[in-house]
């Protein structure tokens, strides 16, 4: 037998191989001038600009994080360098076009100045400008968070005055007034603007219509409860016990609270008590939960996960687990939103004994360490709250104190814990934050009683 019979080539297994996965907003990101939503007179703008050969050696756009910067300035660098670019839009079909698509043309150079803004980042900054360009027509440097720029700019702003031809610099931050007037009056300024919810809304139903992420579980619904709202970066995000072929997080988002926006489940059934972290961690979005079974579920430790894009969660971690013979010996679940302390997450969860009588829902604290929040630095071995009167005793499910959602006025050091009774009547607790981590003291080394007792003093 021909070993080569035998034997898959090495190009039917590159065709065999599946593609790399790549994040959805990878995969839509806006790749022509038509595609940009919302900053119509800076589209027009620098369309014109392309088809009339008169663009400015310097560009600086200002405006919000997700109004599209990053995505317009790669564009503008596709129509210069394109040259199949007709009325001012690059084709995107084209070697050039589908180079700086992938991330491999070597004369588009994407600079991040939040960590490159040092005199000598500059400086190989400028020697680079006046060697020719390898593969394209012109070079496009696209310097990110330019505000954070402090000395470097006295090795630049000759260069950015009087500029190679072949070289085109495209500034981009949120804070334009952090930028010296040398550097403003050398470059052409564009202000990008927020989106509407409309806006949003409109490009999202198209990226779902077109992917098909949600369709299948939204005509799947069958029930939701537990939600838990958050306010990450510029929106509120809910996450839910959503019925899928079992309990499992649901994940949406809403700016008025009228319309919402459902994204894919974040894990696979069975699981609950799904709460996201007020910020990204690490560079990734976060998110506490407890895997479970499809019944009244017997048992339960938190977990800690992780997501580049809020669909795709990985890189599990165990946080804490039942204390036998306490109050909450038999399972945990996270409660509100994770409140961020100058030493680490404080954290509200419920705990639950099994009685003769049946569960017993109770209300405790811990605090995970702001950085590796999987890591508990504290964790009170006594409850801050338990069944006691009649409407939490009493009800649909008889001994419940469910935390879901809290609110903290810094200021007054005072919380307030918003929690469901005996699955009945939401009911409001009133605390203060030093005195919960007062008690958590109790569970830490002399030093660490320390650090905290400086970090969180209430006023007055």
């Amino acid at each position: 037998m021909n070993p080569s019979d035998s034997q898959p080539s090495n190009a039917s297994l590159a065709d065999a191989a599946p593609a790399p996965h790549r994040a959805l907003y990878r995969r839509w990101r806006a790749q022509t001038f038509g595609e940009i939503v919302g900053q119509e007179a800076v589209v027009t703008t620098l369309r014109n600009a392309v088809r009339t050969n008169r663009l400015a050696h310097g560009l600086l756009f200002v405006g919000p994080r997700g109004t599209g910067k990053t995505s317009l300035a790669r564009i503008v660098a596709k129509a210069i360098n394109c040259p199949n670019v007709h009325d001012g839009e690059p084709d995107d079909t084209c070697e050039a076009c589908t180079a700086i698509r992938d991330g491999r043309a070597l004369d588009v150079i994407e600079m991040d100045a939040a960590s490159n803004n040092k005199v000598d980042d500059m400086r190989e900054l400028l020697e680079r400008t006046w060697t020719a360009p390898s593969d394209l027509k012109r070079k496009v440097y696209i310097v990110d968070e330019v505000q954070r720029i402090k000395e470097g700019w006295d090795v630049l702003l000759k260069t950015l005055e009087e500029p190679p031809d072949h070289v085109v610099f495209i500034f981009c931050t949120t804070d334009a007034s952090q930028i010296r007037p040398a550097v403003l009056s050398r470059v052409q300024r564009f202000d990008f603007t927020r989106l509407s919810v409309e806006q949003i809304a409109g490009k999202l139903d198209r990226i779902l219509a077109a992917d098909g992420r949600t369709a299948e579980i939204q005509h799947g619904f069958e029930h939701a409860y537990d939600p838990r709202v958050t306010w990450l970066e510029d929106r509120w995000y809910i996450t839910w016990c959503n019925g899928y072929h079992g309990p499992t997080i649901g994940v949406g988002y809403t700016f008025d609270f009228e319309t919402f926006h459902q994204l894919d489940n974040a894990f696979l059934p069975f699981n609950r008590n799904g709460v996201l972290f007020p910020r990204r961690i690490g560079g990734a979005y976060a998110m506490l939960s407890r895997p479970s079974d499809n019944g009244h579920t017997a048992f339960g430790d938190i977990f800690y996960s992780e997501s580049p894009d809020l669909v795709h969660w990985g890189r599990h971690r165990h946080v804490m687990a039942p204390e036998a013979w306490t109050w909450q010996s038999t399972k945990i679940g996270a409660g509100p939103t994770p409140i961020e302390t100058p030493e680490g997450w404080l954290l509200i969860y419920h705990g639950v004994l099994t009685s003769c009588n049946g569960f017993v829902y109770s209300m405790g604290a811990a605090l995970l360490d702001l950085d590796e929040p999987w890591k508990v630095v504290a964790r009170g071995h006594d409850y801050l709250l338990s069944p006691q009167v009649p409407y939490e005793q009493v009800g649909d499910v008889p001994n419940v104190v469910f935390p879901c959602a809290a609110l903290v006025d810094p200021a007054s050091d005072r919380i307030t814990i918003y929690y469901g009774a005996a699955d009945t009547v939401t009911c409001l607790a009133h605390g203060y934050v030093s005195e919960i981590l007062a008690s958590l003291r109790k569970e830490s080394g002399p030093q660490r009683i320390h650090a905290l007792c400086e970090a969180w003093r209430p006023p007055g």
